[in-house]
């Protein structure tokens, strides 16, 4: 008989959800930080184990029982019934081993409460983890075999007697597990479960593993709630199980989870991105609305729309695979001296005596020869005991002024993190604070995208939602430590050595961040609350750094020119040259500055969307699998990042499809896309020709057959209506400046977008203006790199305050020549520019 370890992950947010927070917004921070402290211990001494043997049952009828081989019975009218189909019965022992029984009582007996619930509530959901994916891997053999099978049933669940676990006991080898009943017919160890499934081609497939309503467990991974329906919800290798009410609408019930489906709108039903498969009965309709914005390839497959959908029964949900994004996070090196507000400095404090019986701060200010200095709360505490272990040799850390952590002598190793918070991705900067040496940068997508692609639809969710501020600063916050998490174990620090973290963002980030209102910033005149540059403590938001270190923020500009472009002219110093430069950072939203150490001026175009693919049919972002490169002159005529199959098409695709179409006649100068009758195949060739569909009645252009990824006319207005915003926005700033394009002297692009976008074509739509051919300069991530340099050099943050008040705004919507511009912008009437294959997979 099978003994298996099966391998899990730990799922804080299910973990405090089990703990009775029925929302990440409302756990305190002490408690975050002690659950992130138990799940790395428990990651190490949790070793599940399962056995689990398959039995035919015998069916005694007259006498309700259920009859194994070796002449045990199980028996009872409610065990009967639900397993009287079954033609054999697979019985399971899971157990979690004794190290983490051991480690409960351990937590009790110290007096640590909080550490001992939360390492009990992570011992169940992972036994309960265990028991489903063996379920799950019984239910794909039983469907092999063209059968189906049970939920499962355990004794002194429903009604089923607990004394009966003897009999499932007797048929497994305990001893191999470690594994014994008690008198009372309790396991032992605690963290230890007995079930059984019914297997047979008379069985109905069971669409969940666990039902609520027979489960008496008072610390039960799920949530008891007699009538809720459960969802098997299932992401490439992640498998979750939750629960909803009847009427809930789907894509709320996954965004209320904390699982990620693509989406743009905000569930506005106007994207058409939030797509999955369901498995249910009754299947839900399907309307005209949703089957307009699915499209007939989609429903071929079989694909749902989940903000259309309503909870009415159990359901499997398969979310439509995301791959992982292609996030930028190269950048300039920091080359210059470090003098940053960190300082690490190790004294020898003088004992008391009779004489002098001076308090400890006071004998530790003297030591430090510091006489203004502070000392913040957490070092107070410390400090009676090191001088006591430590006889006075002391290393102590400092915050500019503040003494914010106290250790035996050199033993603190100081850390930072700049960071980089952008609306799509997040990139963090593990930098060593003595050396100024970056030891490691991780990257994730922001976990707000479950709220909204762009600002103004999170912002428009803050506004309509009474938590919804604080939901998006509790999934921020909670996506930011785990990151912090990854980065310190995989450096072997701990997350109290890292005391300050520099970050640069737009506003309306910078704002969810530290939970703060941002609605001003989506109406007239877009005020902030705040622009200058700020610090805080970590512990003040939840941040998983030392208690006392502190969150720094750039200086921002205005409601959308932020702290990231603060920090993009920081790498690229355009304010310190006598020559005109521009610095464009194409994201989310588009940003730009122009001017020299004289002038500056900048702007901001809500033209990002669109280019990362959030308005688009067939729009994704930089994933494996998107198209990333188009040349109708090859075959096949695109490419896709790391080569996998098509899954979209993203931004620097989207330019090179357009300059294709436009290149070879398909689309006018006025956007117009050509419908095939309109097109001499000869001329096009019989590939492009047929290419020209009809997408509900309106010209569009199949990009891939098989995968049904294709641009609409309406997509062609959506990157009309970005690309022409762009080109306005270059164009208002130079008639503030008074100058030319012709007299712009470098383009600094920065941002993941800049970094893969091919200049000439993106000329060739006139995107960017044909004199910039030359003049183009990728600086990556500037916005990270910009932070990287602030957190390690005092005068850098003096420089960016004195950039903040130095560049002039310009608000566009108030503008009249951004109208006339923009309109001019808006067609592709622009000279061709002729580049060889080489150039252009240079500049990519």
């Amino acid at each position: 008989m099978p003994i298996v370890t099966i391998p899990v992950t730990i799922d804080k947010a299910r973990v405090l959800a089990c703990m009775g927070y029925s929302s990440l917004k409302l756990v305190p921070a002490k408690v975050l930080r002690e659950c992130s402290e138990v799940i790395s211990e428990a990651a190490v001494m949790l070793k599940p184990l399962v056995c689990y043997e398959t039995y035919p049952l015998i069916i005694d009828e007259s006498n309700n029982r259920l009859v194994l081989p070796d002449g045990n019975c199980f028996s009872g009218e409610y065990i009967f019934q639900n397993l009287a189909s079954a033609e054999q019965v697979v019985v399971v022992i899971a157990t979690l081993g004794n190290a983490v029984s051991q480690a409960i009582e351990s937590y009790f007996k110290r007096g640590l409460a909080l550490k001992g619930m939360i390492l009990d509530t992570i011992a169940n959901t992972v036994l309960e983890q265990v028991n489903h994916t063996l379920w799950e891997g019984l239910a794909k053999q039983a469907e092999t075999g063209k059968q189906g099978i049970t939920r499962r049933f355990c004794p002194g669940n429903g009604d089923w007697e607990l004394a009966e676990q003897a009999v499932l006991c007797s048929l497994l080898p305990l001893d191999t597990l470690n594994v014994r009943l008690n008198e009372r017919f309790m396991m032992i160890p605690a963290k230890s479960v007995s079930l059984v499934y019914g297997i047979g081609k008379a069985v109905p497939m069971s669409a969940v593993d666990h039902d609520c309503r027979d489960c008496n467990q008072t610390r039960c991974p799920y949530p008891k709630a007699h009538g809720n329906y459960e969802l098997i919800i299932k992401r490439q290798d992640e498998v979750r199980t939750i629960t909803a009410r009847a009427g809930e609408n789907l894509l709320e019930v996954l965004t209320g989870n904390n699982i990620y489906i693509n989406q743009a709108c905000g569930n506005n039903h106007t994207c058409g991105k939030c797509q999955v498969y369901i498995k249910c009965q009754p299947v839900p309709p399907i309307s005209e609305a949703e089957a307009k914005l699915l499209g007939p390839d989609n429903l071929k497959r079989g694909l749902r729309l989940a903000c259309f959908l309503q909870i009415s029964s159990n359901m499997i949900v398969q979310i439509k695979e995301q791959q992982d994004m292609k996030i930028v996070s190269a950048g300039p090196a920091f080359t210059g001296e470090i003098n940053s507000s960190l300082k690490k400095i190790t004294v020898t404090v003088a004992p008391p005596s009779l004489e002098e019986p001076r308090d400890d701060v006071a004998r530790l200010v003297q030591a430090l020869r510091r006489p203004d200095c502070t000392i913040a709360y957490t070092p107070l505490q410390q400090l009676p005991l090191l001088l006591t272990a430590g006889e006075g040799d002391l290393s102590c850390t400092l915050y500019e002024n503040e003494i914010i952590a106290l250790a035996p002598a050199d033993e603190i190793r100081m850390a930072g993190i700049a960071m980089d918070i952008g609306t799509t991705t997040i990139v963090a900067y593990l930098i060593d604070m003595e050396s100024g040496r970056e030891l490691d940068v991780e990257t994730v997508l922001n976990p707000q995208r479950l709220y909204g692609a762009d600002v103004i639809t999170r912002i428009a969710f803050t506004q309509e939602n009474p938590a919804g501020l604080a939901q998006l600063h509790r999934v921020l916050i909670d996506g930011i430590n785990s990151l912090l998490e990854r980065l310190c174990r995989r450096n072997g620090l701990p997350c109290q050595h890292i005391y300050e973290m520099m970050v640069a963002g737009n506003p309306t980030m910078l704002h969810l961040l530290l939970n703060i209102p941002c609605t001003a910033i989506a109406r007239a005149p877009y005020t902030p609350v705040f622009t200058k540059g700020l610090k805080i403590k970590a512990q003040q938001i939840g941040l998983l750094l030392n208690p006392e270190g502190y969150i720094s923020l750039l200086p921002a500009v205005s409601g959308y020119v932020g702290a990231d472009i603060i920090a993009d002219m920081l790498v690229c110093a355009m304010h310190k040259s006598s020559k005109v430069s521009l610095l464009l950072d194409i994201g989310t939203n588009g940003e730009m500055v122009l001017g020299n150490r004289e002038k500056l001026v900048c702007c901001a175009t809500a033209a990002g969307p669109a280019f990362e693919g959030a308005k688009i049919s067939c729009g994704t972002g930089a994933v494996a699998g998107a198209i990333d490169h188009i040349d109708f002159s090859r075959y096949p005529f695109y490419t896709t990042i790391g080569n996998k199959p098509p899954v979209g098409i993203c931004g620097s695709g989207l330019v090179d499809l357009l300059a294709e179409l436009v290149k070879y006649g398909l689309v006018t100068n006025s956007g117009k896309l050509k419908k095939r009758a309109d097109v001499k195949e000869g001329a096009v060739g019989p590939e492009l020709a047929e290419s020209l569909i009809v997408h509900y009645g309106k010209p569009a252009f199949m990009i891939d057959k098989e995968t049904g990824i294709y641009l609409t006319q309406q997509d062609i207005g959506e990157l009309q209506l970005a690309k022409g915003a762009i080109f306005a926005g270059i164009s208002v700033l130079c008639k503030k400046l008074g100058c030319t394009c012709n007299d712009i002297d470098k383009v600094y692009l920065a941002g993941g977008f800049g970094t893969y976008l091919n200049i000439a074509k993106a000329i060739a739509i006139k995107l960017l203006p044909i004199e910039f051919q030359d003049k183009v300069i990728f600086i990556g991530n500037g916005a990270g790199a910009g932070a990287k340099l602030a957190l390690l050099s005092q005068p850098v943050r003096q420089a960016a305050q004195e950039l903040s008040v130095k560049l002039q705004y310009v608000e566009l919507s108030a503008s009249r020549e951004f109208t006339q511009e923009f309109i001019k912008g808006m067609d592709f009437k622009v000279q061709q520019v002729v580049s060889n294959r080489s150039t252009m997979d240079g500049q990519n």
